[in-house]
């Protein structure tokens, strides 16, 4: 259950986020404005999820001065 809880943390707004820019094209301007801005943030937090997910990406522990 675990697992399952962390993979949905970026299905889900992967999801919502190609949903949004599909849906862009059936809106009206400013609403399709608004969905950019909402797929784009949340596409930023699934690729810092994925980011966050690898393992040594330069964190604290790998880098000690």
């Amino acid at each position: 259950m675990r697992q399952a809880a962390r993979s949905m943390r970026w299905w889900l707004p992967l999801v919502v986020a190609w949903g949004s820019l599909f849906a862009v094209g059936f809106v009206g301007p400013i609403l399709a404005w608004l969905l950019c801005f909402l797929s784009f943030g949340l596409l930023i937090e699934v690729f810092t999820a994925w980011f966050e997910r690898c393992g040594a990406t330069g964190g604290l522990p790998d880098h000690r001065q």
